[in-house]
């Protein structure tokens, strides 16, 4: 007979830590991806994807092709869901950790984990078995949240950091600094760009960050009280991946930022973007000199597609475009501001964006995996809805 109670001895998860659980199981292998991807790709430019890898059906492929085929078969039902073309985002959890703990590739990642080779795969396979009982709806313990929020914390915390690193920018690189990748870059800036380096404490990432003032073309309506709405240019990170072959064979990754637009004492808006490029130092060491040459050539193509566009605002540019931005004035007795909506400034993720791009990332801690609420290559936020499981 159905008493109404669990039986004894078993403690099972209430909805809400499932709910928890089931977002830190997401975090932890979308954080996972991207750690593989900027190893493999820092170590390998853009052959990243032709490297050997065992299939969950134990074939050896690549990731390449194991994408390919996985990309097609989606597509048979492709009106369901979202189509992500980033090959990372089509291996399974069990073939991420295979691929990072094989004899042939552990070398590259054993650096980012605080454990040996065995412990790393006993706990991320831990993480897989749980994930598994999520995905076929079967009930989890209070135990099993507590294993997972524990692996994670023991065996992910450096490749969390290095992440968060990546993404956040680590600190400005000195002025005095002597190294010849920074006394050929340092100097670079355009007409409406500046450069701003910065790298991590240890010294291993650099990121480039083009910040681009973006110059208002039309202004509705011409004196603001309420409401204003703008015309605006701004930088197409995805053109500049697509248009520059050696800076895209050289970065790691590309996340763009769309700081938050300011009012000045004339009622003047401050708008721009941020794109930050983010590099291995080694490969940097090795490449400053091609990567100075296409890093010209993009800073002479952005004052150029824009002095182009203010004349003809029907033109188009391949890293320049027109957006659109409007603000309302919000006020109250004590204080006022503008609220402005950013996201018409921001890319739009496409299906056959490069992997290298990471989309609009904004960091404002150290914890990746636990904290963010958007990650590389996804076009919305992991938890922007909850389905009951």
């Amino acid at each position: 007979m159905d008493t109404g109670q669990e039986p004894s001895g078993v403690s099972v998860t209430p909805p809400e830590k499932v709910t928890g659980a089931k977002d830190t199981i997401i975090n932890n292998v979308v954080g996972l991806r991207a750690l593989v991807f900027v190893v493999l790709k820092n170590a390998n430019g853009q052959k990243w994807a032709d490297i050997a890898i065992s299939s969950d059906d134990a074939n050896q492929t690549t990731i390449s092709a194991l994408a390919k085929k996985r990309i097609a078969q989606s597509q048979t039902c492709g009106y369901l869901g979202y189509q992500i073309s980033s090959p990372m985002m089509h291996l399974t959890s069990g073939e991420l950790v295979r691929l990072l703990t094989s004899d042939a590739y552990w070398p590259l990642f054993k650096k980012y984990f605080k454990a040996s080779k065995q412990v790393v795969t006993l706990k991320l396979e831990e993480i897989g078995i749980i994930r598994n009982s999520l995905a076929h709806f079967r009930p989890l313990t209070t135990n099993d949240v507590e294993v997972v929020k524990q692996n994670a914390n023991q065996v992910l915390s450096v490749a969390e950091q290095t992440l968060a690193i990546i993404i956040g920018g680590g600190q400005r690189v000195p002025t005095n600094t002597k190294d010849q990748w920074y006394l050929d870059l340092r100097s670079l800036g355009g007409q409406s760009c500046q450069m701003i380096h910065s790298q991590s404490p240890n010294e291993e990432w650099v990121r480039i960050s083009l910040q681009f003032g973006s110059p208002i073309i039309n202004m509705y309506p011409e004196k603001p009280d309420k409401y204003v709405s703008y015309s605006v240019l701004t930088v197409n990170p995805v053109g500049i991946l697509k248009g520059f072959d050696r800076l895209r064979e050289f970065v790691t990754c590309v996340i763009e930022y769309v700081p938050w637009i300011t009012m000045k004492n004339d009622s003047t808006p401050i708008i721009g973007k941020h794109v930050n490029f983010t590099f291995g130092i080694e490969t940097l060491q090795k490449n400053h000199k091609e990567l100075k040459a296409d890093l010209e050539a993009l800073l002479a193509q952005i004052d150029s597609e824009a002095d182009l566009i203010k004349d003809d605002n029907l033109a188009r540019g391949k890293v320049i475009y027109m957006a659109s931005v409007a603000g309302s004035k919000i006020e109250s007795p004590q204080y006022h501001y503008w609220n402005f909506n950013l996201d018409t400034l921001r890319y739009q993720l496409e299906e056959d964006d490069p992997p290298e791009y990471w989309g609009s990332i904004d960091m404002y801690t150290d914890h990746f995996v636990s904290d963010a609420h958007r990650f590389p290559w996804m076009p919305v936020s992991v938890s922007q809805q909850r389905f009951p499981i």
